[in-house]
């Protein structure tokens, strides 16, 4: 499963790739959004590191309905905060859009590379879902090969994290000064 590097990676290609097919230019904003929203579903380990016994991790918030409520979220956060401001915020329903869409990216990366599953289809129905191979999704402790393989993606994941600073860093796009 990807971690926060990899999510930030896997939003940031289809920025790219979005930018390339439409010939649109993305704003700071709209990318701001887009690269949030692609870590925000697990904000859940917050609720889950806050409250015993309950365990949220990949339901509500790795669900299409969650996308959905993400993107609307944001657009009334967006909302309140240029009335309170007093500021104009440009087009907030294309980067409430693309907060949505961030979300989207992170569902559909925890999809593909996650044996354990996720509920993206709650609350229609809480069956656990994933697109790489068969479902491995366990309460309890871990097995010995469950965390080896949670360390290894975590070393990849940091491996992506630090290749990405550097490109933007030859890129002259961030300066360590």
């Amino acid at each position: 499963m990807p971690g926060a590097f990899g999510h930030l990676i896997g939003a940031w290609i289809f920025g790219k790739v979005y930018t390339r097919l439409t010939a649109h230019t993305l704003t700071r904003l709209m990318w701001a959004a887009l690269l949030f929203g692609a870590i925000a579903p697990d904000a859940d380990f917050l609720i889950e590191w806050t409250i015993e016994d309950f365990h949220p991790h990949r339901t509500f918030t790795h669900s299409i309905v969650g996308a959905l409520f993400a993107g609307v979220m944001s657009f009334v956060a967006l909302h309140v905060f240029s009335h309170v401001r007093k500021i104009s915020i440009t087009k907030p329903v294309i980067i409430s859009c693309f907060f949505a869409l961030g979300v989207m990216t992170h569902i559909l990366l925890d999809l593909s590379f996650s044996d354990s599953g996720l509920q993206v289809l709650w609350p229609f129905t809480k069956e656990w879902i994933t697109l790489n191979g068969p479902l491995n999704h366990q309460d309890g402790m871990p097995t010995y090969e469950q965390l080896k393989r949670y360390n290894i993606m975590t070393t990849i994941d940091m491996g992506l994290g630090t290749a990405w600073l550097a490109y933007l860093f030859w890129k002259k796009k961030v300066s360590f000064d």
